[in-house]
């Protein structure tokens, strides 16, 4: 198997590009994309960024990233220890399944609220009424402005034409 910094360096040569190049069409540092190119991951600032950076170049570069970021994840999972057994504070070794680089790991997610808490909280209709009161009295206040506003608009006209002798 070729390595993943052999195939983006052959890629890159074939299409002609330099590491400057790459750098403005990537807007990645050359220096991480050294890194990549010679698989020093270590000078990467960490596996999220490996990956992202992987991602973009990869596509520059016309290649399936899916195919790099898996043989990447095998580079790492090599060099990470192969057990992750753990002990916890009474001494009990714990092993730990390792999940994937790529994907995280599916939580069982827990409902918002506890059974005992919705039947505490009001019914939907009260609560809408509570809305809908609110809403009145912000339309409320917006018709005794606008009735404010006519009224000194209908005064200062009466003021005008009786000021002027238009009159009717």
């Amino acid at each position: 198997m070729i390595g993943i910094g052999r195939v983006l360096l052959q890629a890159r040569l074939k299409h002609g590009f330099s590491l400057d190049e790459m750098h403005r069409k990537t807007n990645i540092q050359v220096s991480y994309l050294k890194a990549l190119e010679e698989e020093d991951f270590r000078k990467l600032p960490s596996p999220f960024y490996a990956r992202g950076f992987l991602r973009a170049y990869a596509r520059s570069l016309r290649l399936n990233p899916q195919q790099l970021l898996e043989q990447y994840e095998i580079h790492v999972m090599k060099r990470q220890p192969k057990r992750m057994d753990t002990s916890n504070k009474h001494g009990v070794t714990v092993k730990h399944k390792k999940t994937s680089l790529l994907r995280r790991p599916k939580l069982k997610q827990k409902p918002a609220f506890p059974a005992e808490e919705m039947n505490q909280l009001p019914p939907r209709r009260v609560v809408f009424a509570a809305k809908k009161q609110k809403q009145k009295k912000s339309h409320t206040s917006l018709y005794w402005i606008g009735g404010l506003v006519l009224l000194v608009i209908l005064f200062m006209g009466l003021w005008y034409f009786k000021y002027f002798g238009l009159f009717l």
